[in-house]
């Protein structure tokens, strides 16, 4: 029997005990019921833009990108706009909900968010550089284009698969996260919730 190589194996293993610890609990089973159900419409309610085609029942297109090693996916209602190798206007060190600066953009002020720092578990934001420049080389802009997350590369445009998704069960510590997609080793966004958080963090 042909076994894997054990670099493989210990970043498979190393990968799923990142994502359980995401999760905050044993994730949930693809398409389980319970409060999974609730995020999972909310999630698939927003995830067609407007001037894309509607994705089949049951699947939501999303934006990839890249933060810190991971990837994030983003449904695409609600991107606003990608901007990249962006220059923050006015950095700010020690704002508070992990902001860099400030940039204006089509007339609007956006917070830039070192997504990184937001998203990782302490002990691996802690081990970030303090410089988020080349963490923050691209900007993704969200909802009414007030926050942009940074992030150091933008990917494509797929479609992801509900069925395939390990919804979060419950809210927990990270109301920004809706799940993990292990077929493409990334996390999905809550985008909502996501909003809510910085709101309610710089408010």
């Amino acid at each position: 029997m042909k076994t894997l190589p054990q670099p493989l194996v210990a970043q498979e293993s190393a990968l799923s005990a990142f994502f359980d610890a995401l999760l905050d609990a044993q994730p949930a089973a693809a398409g389980a019921p319970g409060d999974a159900a609730g995020i999972r419409s909310a999630v698939a309610a927003g995830s067609t833009a407007p001037q894309c085609q509607a994705p089949a029942p049951g699947v939501i297109q999303a934006l990839l990108f890249e933060v810190a090693g991971l990837t994030l996916a983003l449904p695409l209602q609600a991107v606003k706009d990608v901007l990249a190798d962006a220059c923050v206007e006015n950095v700010v060190a020690g704002q508070r909900a992990n902001a860099i600066g400030t940039l204006t953009h089509d007339g609007i002020s956006c917070t830039v968010i070192d997504t990184a720092r937001l998203v990782l578990p302490a002990q691996r934001a802690a081990e970030l550089a303090a410089d988020a420049a080349q963490r923050t080389r691209c900007l993704v802009l969200i909802g009414d284009g007030r926050w942009a997350l940074g992030c150091a590369s933008k990917g494509d445009v797929v479609e992801l698969d509900q069925a395939s998704i390990m919804w979060r069960t419950a809210e927990g510590k990270r109301p920004w996260l809706a799940g993990m997609v292990p077929a493409r080793q990334c996390a999905l966004l809550d985008a909502a919730g996501l909003i809510r958080l910085l709101d309610d963090q710089m408010a």
